[in-house]
């Protein structure tokens, strides 16, 4: 049996070490939807404009 952990970018781990053979590590982005605009939490993220959309909503 293969297993995957998989944990989103806000976690503090990036890797594991001294995983089993049959086990991966996968870190996927976060997402934060604010209106009708979707934020993905990768290097492209423009948290200034982020922030200002969140405090410009209800």
């Amino acid at each position: 049996m293969k297993w995957k952990i998989i944990a989103d970018s806000g976690c503090d781990y990036r890797s594991l070490d001294n995983l089993a053979p049959d086990a991966e590590f996968v870190s996927v982005p976060l997402t934060i939807q604010v209106g009708e605009t979707i934020y993905r939490d990768d290097a492209q993220l423009n948290i200034d404009q982020m922030m200002e959309e969140m405090y410009a909503t209800t």
